[in-house]
This record gives structure tokens, sequence and C-alpha cells, in this order.
């Protein structure tokens, strides 16, 4: 189905009342203002779901690599593997390497951890079959998943934690946004023991901060849930222009989370600076905020969950259940499900 998509630009903005004011983590949505996916009504959803199984879950190891002791941060400012590299070294660093099982766990914990369900390391393709650590140290350590690295589309080169594969083995990606399925541009910088670094993560942290990451998505999924349950029938319109718009429903929700939203159409929101702890990449997690690039337009909503096969839940608005929308007065917040992630960016809000 082909999907429509809003163009208008936002004025004055009225806040929707929300009692849920704490900050919590969010992931990346996907839909269009012309719909896709299926949809049902409106209702309160079941309260004792879980967090999809899609969703990494994965306690720490109880200690680091007795060899290695290091500081960790993760970011996803650089457009290609080649500029995280040298971005890490920049901050004298480097990209992360993996030398253990034991490091590996705590590595992908750590990750989870920080609302991030891809990120890249430093392992890279030298020629075809010779993969190499960016540090030149040496490979002793390698965790692909089965039938990986399987080199799709000729141009995969770089070693990466990917979001299907919640054990933590590693797949090959290609560091663009649209190509490796919603893999997204994250990576990790690592400074060993006694270099000058900016991390704030030590080794002995990332167990603390992985005990919580369930704990954390759970809390999302109920956050989305209780906002979706308080809409109005008939929609939000924060501006009083043009009716019930994707970005009205979007803007109510960072609203309520304490945030002032950005001015603008949907598509602002793919590049829209985003407040400290917030992170954006491709893969959508229960209360994350999704964007639709059209090109010069865009459209918005939010994920109220994730499936087991990686196709999520939305809430959005001009978007209806059989592709209604209107420039002039909007569509009311409609269901979508079974929405394939790909050619999505979604927004993780911070806890």
């Amino acid at each position: 189905m082909v999907m429509e998509h809003e163009s208008r630009k936002l004025g004055r903005r009225k806040r929707l009342v929300s009692p849920f004011a704490a900050a919590l983590s969010t992931a990346f949505l996907i839909t269009g203002c012309g719909g896709n996916g299926s949809e049902s009504a409106i209702g309160p959803e079941d309260p004792t779901n879980d967090v999809p199984s899609s969703q990494p879950t994965v306690a720490a190891s109880p200690t680091a690599a007795a060899s290695k002791t290091s500081t960790y941060e993760i970011f996803e400012n650089q457009e290609t593997w080649e500029a995280a590299r040298d971005y890490c070294d920049a901050q004298g660093g480097h990209l992360a390497t993996i030398e253990s099982p034991e490091e590996n766990d705590k590595l992908y914990a750590y990750m989870v951890a920080k609302g991030h369900a891809s990120a890249y390391f430093g392992l890279y393709k030298a020629t075809a079959g010779d993969w190499r650590w960016a540090t030149s140290e040496p490979t002793g350590f390698i965790h692909w998943h089965e039938g990986e690295p399987n080199d799709e589309r000729g141009q995969e080169a770089y070693g990466m934690f990917y979001w299907k594969y919640e054990d933590g083995t590693w797949n090959d990606g290609d560091f663009t946004l649209d190509g490796t399925v919603t893999g997204g541009r994250a990576f990790i910088c690592e400074w060993d023991s006694g270099s000058e670094n900016q991390a704030a993560t030590s080794d002995e942290d990332l167990g603390n901060q992985a005990a919580v990451s369930k704990a954390d998505l759970k809390k999302a999924k109920a956050y989305v849930r209780d906002f979706v349950n308080e809409l109005p029938d008939g929609g939000v319109d924060t501006d009083g222009l043009w009716g019930m718009q994707c970005k009205d429903l979007a803007n109510s929700y960072i609203t309520s989370l304490g945030v002032k939203p950005p001015a603008g159409d949907a598509i602002v929101l793919k590049t829209w600076t985003l407040p400290n702890g917030w992170t954006r990449d491709g893969a959508p997690r229960p209360g994350d905020i999704f964007v639709k690039d059209f090109g010069s337009t865009g459209h918005t909503g939010l994920v109220t969950d994730v499936n087991a096969d990686g196709t999520f839940e939305t809430i959005d608005q001009n978007n209806g259940p059989n592709g209604e929308f209107n420039y002039t007065t909007g569509y009311k917040p409609t269901k979508h499900s079974n929405v394939d992630p790909k050619g999505y960016v979604f927004i993780h809000p911070e806890f």
C-alpha cells in the first residue's frame, strides 16, 4: 500500500496533560500516513504482557576478563565505520576489541543497558575471509552467529552485535542505516587501562547497567501503554492547525517526557538534536518514537510493542485502518500491527 504523509509547519503547541513525567527508554517505530500493517480499535492493553522476546535481556558476566581492564562508551555520531574508528582514536581510545567470552558478554550487556540493540566494534574484513581488529591485535576470539559472516550484497565488512542475535553472537554489517536491516550506526569505543579517555563506563560497571535493562524496557512499555490509554478518542491536535496530524501525537508524547519537541514536520525528528541520554537507531523497542523518511517530508508515531519476528506494533495519527489521511483535519489515532521496521528510524528516550 502506498503510504502518504503530512506536509505542514507547526506553530504553537499546547501540552497534553499526563501524570507520567519520568524519563524512559524508547525505540524506533515504522508506519506511514497512508498506512501499512493491520489495525485494531483503541483500547486498554494487557498490563501483564512482558517485554517481547525480540528484545535483548542479557545478564552480564560477574567479572571482566582477567587480562583486560577497560572503559567503554557507545556513540552514533559518524556515518562510516572508518570515521567511527578515527573518532575513537581521536578520543584517545580505539574501536572496541573483544578477547574473551566474558568480555563479549559484558560488552553486549552494556550495549543493551545503554538502549541499543545493535552496535559495531573494531573487527573489519581486510580481504575475503581475513578478519582483523582495528588495533592490529590477534583475532584469537571469534564469536560469529551461525551462518555469519555472509557478506550480504557484497558490502558487509564490519563486525557488530545485531538485534536479531540475542545471544551476543556476531553479525557482519555495512554500517549504513538502510543496508544491514535496521542495524543502525552505533559503535563502541574502548579505552585501555591507563590510557587518556573520555568514557564514563568502567568495565566493572557493566554488570550493574545490564541488570536494569529488562526492567527499563518493561517501564518503557508500561509508559507508552498508559500514554495511549489516556489519549482522547478523537486524537490530539497540539497546535490547533490541520487537525490530528502525526507530528501532534509525537509532540504530545515528547512533551509528556518533560522535553520540548522540535518545531516542524515529522521529518525533522530524523535529524533533531536529541536531549542528553536519548539515542536514535534502526531497531524498534516499546516506547520508541518512529520516523519514516519520504524525502522532503515524513511520518511519525509511537512503538507500543515489538514482536518475536522483529516487526512492531504502532499507534499513530493521520494513518487510518485503510490508509485514510487528511491534510486538513487529520485522522484519529489508529493501531497498526506487524509493521516491518526496514527503512525506519527509532528514537529512544532516556529513562
